[in-house]
């Protein structure tokens, strides 16, 4: 991947981040819905991996 390749990517990443966020916190919100562990468990984990991948991706040179 190139420089601009690997900037691109890691946005995408960043937007993943906070899409995922923005979506349990609207699970949690909803009246009636009660949101499972699990779900909560699985949010967490593609929040941190994709994080992760994105902050990796920024700073490798």
């Amino acid at each position: 991947m190139n420089k601009k390749q690997r900037e691109s990517t890691a946005k995408l990443l960043y937007d993943l981040v906070k899409l995922s966020f923005t979506g349990l916190i609207i699970a949690g919100i909803i009246p009636g819905k009660l949101i499972s562990s699990v779900s909560i468990i699985i949010g967490v984990v593609v929040l941190l991996l994709a994080f992760s991948i994105a902050y990796w991706l920024e700073r490798k040179e």
